[in-house]
């Protein structure tokens, strides 16, 4: 847990866990506390002056083997034309004061809460494969953060040995196969067709990447891209991905690994440090949350984690702040910019077929219409993964009156109605993530709408507390993208040994990868020719057992198959097992079953040109 910040307050020297970068050599330093106002960073300059004197702040803290800057004068800061490349080096904390214009390094306010927030991210509902399993098999695909070691002092330091390691202890003594199917530098665009590179394994070039990993036919699958997606994310490539996935035959469980963002200190180059760099990693991260929780698939957060213990920021519980009233004309042109927000206000006029359009995310088809439809509220959301179809379709039955106050809601991927007090919606969106500029006007006639006036609340993020510097988490910098030595990682966005520690581990831990015993059904619709269902027929599993119910009659004689269960319902070994069944005579009998491995289920001896009855049937496959 992070330390409270009254017992930071210490001006010494870093602490192991934070010792200075192999790259710097240490002077020595009175102890002093490092005061932003003693080097001329202060509210009486203008900002390019404070960014070019807290450059050599930051500077004098590494030199000299400094962790933390105390702020004791508010000032603004130029973090755009001056780069303070190294802020991400230093903590920031306030005795007084607080640094603006910092990008992604707040000044650490007293009471700032704690960055431990990770949670379990299980949907059990969606891992009901990797549960049914005898002997699992789990497939990692991503890019080079999931290959074996990247950049590590070892191929087993990497976030797949956590994961498969976790995967173990939660579950001893059930055999499970891993297999990596990773590959650097690849993007969900590749993932849904080639990637630009072919390892050994990939046993054949003509076949996409996904064809590669059906043949594997895993259990559970662990989708973990978005780190080279940040300029040309495509999340219409992501949803075909699933699509393609549960389309197999044997549709296996689907884990989502969220992406973490890169370090802004490098040297390497200026690109890491560009606002696209590190916020485009966000808008990945924040679809693929959100499409995880509205289609009920479990997610390993490591973005939220990382941004958590770099940045102090929670983007999941942002809290809202009043901006303003305005009038529509003046909401669209403010570029008021959000990540959550809410608007309120009373209908002035909404004629029936007009359509109000809200964006809720970075893309342009973020959006969601409400719709006066016959004089009833309709609401429509789309995502930019599918701009062409809703993903949620919502006709009320309430009535659409002038002078009713209005408010719409959108928080921690919520989407709220209300109207005249009441709430009238509510479901999860699919949004892209990071921050955006309000937007709320009719489809037909921008910059106005159907409220009066709007009052507006918008949210960024929780400013916690943060624990971790880039090269805590990547390695040190030296300019290069070269495996550092001794941690680990190549200083830029290969984990280092620590930052496995610090990042990837706390959030795997977290996560509940024990296997649970689930109850699933089919029912039985379709049967050989000659076979007449005669009542409500169906295949019930519950952990190993299935169980049989339901009548039947067959036309044939046996041996005859009667019809064929579905994959997951069908024995290792043939079953053989008496039943009952009324023959031409017109009495009860006894007959045979007889249950394959393939599935399918045969009358092996007797008669049921009558009926046959399934109920009770039991078996373990």
């Amino acid at each position: 847990m992070a330390a409270p910040l009254a017992l930071l307050t210490g001006a010494g020297a870093v602490s192991r866990a934070h010792a200075s970068s192999p790259a710097r050599e240490v002077k020595h330093d009175s102890g002093l506390p490092l005061l932003t106002s003693k080097w001329g960073i202060n509210s009486k300059n203008n900002k390019k002056t404070n960014a070019k004197n807290l450059n050599k702040l930051i500077n004098h803290a590494l030199d000299t083997g400094r962790l933390w800057i105390d702020v004791d004068e508010d000032a603004e800061i130029d973090d755009e034309s001056i780069l303070v490349r190294k802020k991400t080096e230093v903590f920031f904390r306030s005795v007084g004061g607080k640094l603006t214009g910092l990008y992604r390094r707040a000044t650490i306010l007293a009471g700032a809460p704690s960055n431990v927030r990770i949670t379990n991210g299980l949907r059990s509902n969606g891992m009901t494969q990797f549960y049914l399993a005898e002997k699992p098999k789990v497939v990692i695909l991503g890019d080079s953060i999931s290959i074996d070691g990247p950049n590590a002092l070892s191929l087993s330091d990497s976030m797949f040995s956590i994961i498969t390691g976790e995967i173990c202890k939660q579950n001893p003594g059930i055999e499970i196969e891993f297999l990596n199917r990773a590959i650097g530098g690849q993007t969900w665009m590749y993932a849904n067709s080639k990637p630009t590179a072919f390892p050994d394994w990939y046993y054949d070039r003509e076949k996409d990447w996904l064809e590669i990993v059906e043949n594997d036919s895993p259990d559970l699958i662990i989708l973990a891209f978005g780190m080279n997606d940040a300029n040309g994310f495509n999340p219409g490539a992501l949803h075909s991905v699933v699509k393609k996935i549960n389309a197999w035959s044997k549709k296996p469980s689907i884990i989502f690994v969220t992406n973490p963002i890169p370090a802004i200190s490098t040297t390497l180059n200026d690109n890491y440090y560009k606002y696209l760099s590190q916020e485009g990693r966000d808008w990945v991260a924040g679809y693929v949350r959100s499409y995880a929780n509205f289609h009920g698939y479990s997610l390993l957060d490591i973005n939220r984690q990382f941004c958590l213990i770099r940045d102090g920021r929670d983007y999941t519980s942002a809290p809202l702040e009043r901006v303003g009233v305005f009038q529509l004309s003046d909401l669209n042109s403010k570029k008021i910019l959000a990540r959550d927000f809410n608007i309120s206000g009373d209908i002035n006029s909404w004629p029936e077929g007009k359509t109000f359009a809200i964006k809720v995310g970075v893309n342009e088809f973020d959006v969601v219409h409400i719709t006066n439809d016959k004089g009833k509220f309709k609401i429509s959301a789309y995502s930019e993964g599918d701009h062409l179809l809703p993903y949620m379709d919502i006709s009320t039955l309430e009535s659409i009156e002038s002078n009713v106050p209005v408010t719409i809601s959108v928080q921690n991927n919520n989407f709220i109605m209300f109207c005249n007090g009441k709430r009238i919606a509510f479901f999860n969106m699919i949004r892209t993530g990071g921050e955006f500029s309000l937007a709320a006007s009719w489809t037909d006639s921008a910059d106005s709408g159907p409220l009066s006036s709007a009052t507006v609340n918008v949210g960024q993020w929780l400013q916690c507390q943060y624990t971790a510097r880039d090269s805590d988490i990547w390695g040190h910098d030296n300019g290069t993208a070269d495996t550092k030595y001794p941690e680990g990682g190549n200083g830029i966005n290969h984990f280092s040994s620590n930052g496995l520690s610090l990042i990837v581990s706390p959030v795997v831990e977290a996560f509940d990868f024990s296997r649970k015993s689930v109850e699933i059904s089919s029912p039985i619709e379709s049967t050989n020719s000659g076979v007449l269902l005669k009542s409500f027929t169906v295949a019930k599993r519950s952990g190993r057992t299935v169980l049989l119910s339901g009548r039947l009659n067959c036309k044939n004689k046996p041996p005859y198959r009667l019809f064929t269960l579905p994959e997951p319902f069908r024995p290792k070994i043939s079953k053989v097992i008496p039943t009952v069944a009324i023959g031409s005579v017109g009495d009860w009998k006894q007959c045979i079953l007889s249950i394959e491995p393939d599935g399918g289920v045969f009358l092996a001896k007797g008669s049921a040109t009558s009926l046959l009855s399934l109920d009770g049937i039991f078996f373990d496959i």
